[in-house]
């Protein structure tokens, strides 16, 4: 089969000769899907970012817990998003107990030793004292907020005080997860998507898509503070990123314009919907052969294992949810 200037068959045997072969990404999708499938089928684009960030618990009590996850995580040196979508499943899966409020401090800790866990090797000791900080911390601050009641002994004493305490919390949330903590991170599928890239791009991308890897990185982390991993997956998001710096470094241009009746609330796509380079900062412009810039789209259909119809949607929601990070 050719694929306009490139032999697809070929290119196929060398992506599958990497890292990230189609085999993986299967895989990746199918953990994704077992673990944040919704009953009711798939959202249309206008049904997304039209409610609260989460159905289960208030907006800024989320937004304090993500706070909190951010600065732990990056204290430690584990994931954030990975973090932010295992909380985000939990939360979604204890729904309904009357406990999931008062218990947002220890779990969200919970959460943080249990993906540094299985990222690492080293022991987390040396963190207990952050760990205890960061429980104490969005304690109070939900009890300041009228969120939960008085911490009382909490704010002296956590889980991460007692070894036999913090592990048995982090067994009843890896049990509410249900064991499905190895979830592929917007960043493990912006990274597997971006080599790709760089194979049927034939490595001329080169400084562009780095800086697009850096700066997407970013977005997806502030995205991820304001919007539920619910209401878009971390593969879509990656996606989506990767077409939105490509757009901004001028490699990429789609013809998005017929989308504008299925945005929420109608806003139009002249309103700022669309990557603006503000977004993205000062991303190299890509230099590329003309067969390559007109063959663009067919080269991210390849590399992204998404036919030009759900390319061109995970633009449009990933626009969307950068656009409701900014607002």
């Amino acid at each position: 089969m050719a694929l306009g200037f490139i032999d697809a068959e070929q290119v196929q045997g060398v992506i599958d000769s990497t890292p990230y072969p189609d085999e993986l990404l299967r895989i990746w999708v199918e953990k994704e899907r077992n673990a944040l499938r919704r009953e009711g089928g798939a959202l249309e684009v206008r049904d997304y970012f039209t409610a609260e960030v989460s159905e289960f618990v208030p907006h800024a009590a989320r937004g304090a817990a993500v706070w909190f996850l951010a600065h732990l995580a990056h204290f430690i040196g584990t994931s954030f998003t990975q973090c932010v979508e295992l909380l985000d499943l939990y939360i979604e899966r204890a729904a309904g107990s009357p406990q999931l409020l008062e218990q947002l401090p220890e779990t969200t800790v919970a959460i943080a030793s249990i993906v540094f866990k299985f990222r690492n090797t080293s022991t987390l000791q040396s963190f207990d004292h952050a760990f205890g900080q960061a429980e104490r911390g969005l304690a109070q601050w939900l009890e300041q907020y009228g969120h939960i009641q008085a911490a009382g002994e909490r704010q002296a004493r956590c889980i991460c005080d007692d070894s036999g305490s913090k592990e048995a919390v982090e067994r009843k949330v890896m049990q509410v997860l249900r064991w499905q903590v190895d979830l592929p991170s917007v960043e493990m599928w912006m990274q597997a998507y971006a080599h790709r890239l760089d194979i049927v791009s034939q490595n001329l991308l080169g400084d562009c898509l780095e800086v697009i890897m850096e700066q997407g990185a970013i977005l997806a982390a502030e995205v991820m503070n304001h919007v539920a991993v619910h209401e878009i997956w971390p593969q879509r998001l990656a996606r989506g990123l990767i077409c939105q710096g490509l757009h901004a470094a001028g490699a990429l241009h789609v013809d998005l314009e017929r989308f504008s009746a299925d945005l929420p609330g109608g806003v139009p796509l002249s309103d700022g919907l669309l990557p603006a380079s503000s977004w993205w900062g000062k991303v190299p412009q890509c230099m590329l052969p003309e067969q390559f810039r007109e063959g663009m789209l067919e080269l991210l259909m390849v590399a992204l294992g998404a036919d030009r119809g759900r390319l061109e949607q995970d633009l449009v929601l990933s626009s969307i949810a950068v656009r409701v990070k900014r607002c």
